[in-house]
């Protein structure tokens, strides 16, 4: 069992309308095995029962804000604000953790120079069963994210909000967030992140992603412009990169997601890119096949 004599780590909880999952995601944040923790749930205007769930939680290390409906980077804005934590990390109130995981995951910062830490997640349905798949599947190992953003030309290297847990003195450089993120605040916070040090991603599955019909995400129309999302997302850190005196820049138009992505739909492509793109990936089957 891990002591109160570990670092204190703040745990953010944006919740809209998911009473239904609420307490179990709260619960597991409380009952990991690292116990000196700081419990944030942001309710942004719920119009279900969520007050009531949350309100019958009783726990010491558990602060509720409510607040008018004003989206996610709002909620994650007035919940860090209270954060007294050397570690923040963020839970979606639909998904949960398995219960070792900040016990697992803060000794990794102990390394050095590190941002963020993150994992990936079991994909659970509505009953937190397995419904087969990780998400969203990333490499495990130790990375300079900000070197592959100039190599890969995307920004695709990161878990879902559940699965990050980040370093608040590095945080306190990107606070607050644009509110204009509504949803996918995450990224708002991430992308910066590896300007500041390295990302340490775990072969450990530490959290259920669940996936239901009530997803906001995953049923709005932003999800369904996957293009103009991942191009937005290589905008804004190329802004930030900018602000921290980078001369280098993402193209995504350059990279294999978009390359991928486009010939799905029929994108039309110059030839020296598709040319490109079809030798990367033959020579990654031919390593994959050496290496057999």
């Amino acid at each position: 069992m891990v002591t109160n004599a570990e670092r204190p780590v703040s745990v953010i909880v944006s919740n809209y309308n998911y009473e239904r999952y609420l307490s179990e995601s709260i619960l597991s944040v409380l009952n990991q095995t690292y116990t000196n923790i700081q419990v944030i749930v942001v309710d942004d205007g719920s119009t279900d029962n969520s007050k009531q769930s949350l309100e019958s939680i009783q726990d010491c290390r558990l602060q509720i804000i409510y607040q008018n409906n004003s989206g996610q980077a709002s909620a994650f804005n007035a919940a860090f604000t209270e954060c007294t934590g050397e570690f923040i990390a963020f839970l979606d109130s639909d998904d949960f953790w398995f219960e070792r995981k900040l016990e697992v995951c803060v000794p990794f910062f102990d390394e050095g120079n590190i941002s963020l830490v993150q994992h990936n997640l079991q994909v659970v349905g509505k009953d937190s069963k397995p419904c087969g798949g990780i998400h969203p599947n990333i490499e495990p190992g130790r990375k300079s994210i900000k070197d592959s953003y100039f190599k890969d030309n995307h920004t695709g290297f990161f878990s879902a909000t559940s699965g990050m847990i980040c370093r608040k003195a590095d945080l306190d450089r990107i606070f607050p967030l644009d509110t204009s993120w509504k949803i996918c605040a995450d990224v708002a916070f991430s992308r910066p992140l590896p300007i500041f040090g390295d990302i340490v991603t775990l072969d450990e599955i530490l959290g259920g992603y669940r996936m239901h019909g009530d997803n906001f995400w995953m049923h709005s129309k932003e999800q369904e412009n996957w293009l103009e999302n991942q191009q937005r997302y290589v905008d804004f850190t190329n802004n930030w990169l900018v602000r921290c005196g980078f001369k280098e820049k993402i193209f995504f138009e350059k990279s294999d997601h978009y390359m991928m992505y486009s010939q799905k739909c029929g994108i039309p492509v110059p030839f020296f890119r598709k040319a490109g793109y079809w030798f990367r990936k033959a020579k990654r089957k031919l390593g994959n096949f050496s290496a057999s």
